[in-house]
């Protein structure tokens, strides 16, 4: 391009054709910069969050809880700060509540431990004890018909939990039979099958809660089970920053909402941007 045809273009052109390898460099700035240099900026609530919250310290004092997860690296940025929130939540539920983990997918325990190490969550909080307040018992086999069995015969699916020690020396799984035995299911997950069947055996044959924690891409998905099936419905990495407010503390989730919120606002002021100097140059030409 000749010196005289670059001067013939306006700010408004200049505007609109900003280079894109900038543009792309400002959103890594725009990622990185609250992991480094955290930031507090505000994080309201949603209302299906705080139900959520809510929800969960009415059940009865020493309620189980069996939490289904799928967290595994496909929707790790998005779950990951959701099931870590949540985990805390129920660690430190003033009813004491009580946690059974299973995994429905073989790579899940594996990820599950790298979030409990990445979250600063290895260690269970005073008070609580493994075996008796908490348990992680392993994959389980064969999708929705394995599912089923979990709720029907949970003992001959978990003979042991994933470490090898017996339910018989669990005493939070030593008289858990079935699904009889829970008082509400947690199920995490981007995959809206595998949601699908979760709520046909635990509310469908058993009317169990079935609490639906998707990802933002899954919620779509899940959303016709709330709020009849699915008593709230936090969602996403989002709500993983929410239950961190609540809660009072600031983690990885509050961090990463800061960056997908200032990459939000970038976004918004690049498409006003464009519509201001797309007008203006236009203008100009007439």
């Amino acid at each position: 391009m000749s010196a005289s045809s670059e001067k013939n273009k306006t700010i408004w052109w200049k505007l609109m054709h900003f280079p894109t390898l900038g543009m792309t460099g400002i959103f890594l700035l725009l990622q990185i910069i609250p992991l480094i240099y955290p930031m507090n900026i505000p994080i309201g609530v949603s209302t299906s969050t705080q139900q959520f919250y809510d929800y969960m310290y009415s059940l009865p004092e020493g309620s189980v809880v069996l939490w289904q997860s799928q967290l595994i690296m496909f929707n790790y940025g998005d779950l990951a700060p959701l099931s870590a929130a949540t985990l805390k939540l129920l660690w430190n539920s003033p009813n004491h509540l009580k946690t059974i983990i299973i995994f429905q997918d073989p790579s899940a325990p594996i990820v599950w431990d790298n979030m409990k190490k990445t979250y600063g969550l290895t260690t269970l909080p005073p008070g609580r004890t493994y075996g008796v307040d908490y348990v992680e018992m392993g994959y389980y086999v064969g999708g929705e018909l394995g599912w089923a069995r979990v709720c029907d015969e949970f003992q001959a699916v978990y003979p042991t939990d994933r470490f090898g020690v017996k339910d018989s020396t669990l005493p939070i799984v030593a008289n858990i039979k079935s699904a009889k035995d829970w008082a509400m299911v947690i199920t995490t997950n981007s995959w809206s099958g595998l949601t699908d069947y979760m709520v046909r055996h635990a509310y469908g044959r058993y009317n169990l809660p079935t609490m639906i924690l998707p990802s933002g891409m899954g919620a779509v998905g899940a959303m016709a089970y709330y709020p009849r099936v699915s008593p709230a419905f936090p969602i996403g990495a989002g709500a993983g920053a929410m239950l961190e407010k609540l809660q009072g503390y600031s983690s990885l989730g509050t961090y990463f909402g800061s960056a997908f919120s200032l990459m939000s606002f970038y976004t918004v002021v690049l498409c006003l941007i464009n519509i201001v100097s797309d007008y203006m140059e236009r203008r100009e030409k007439k």
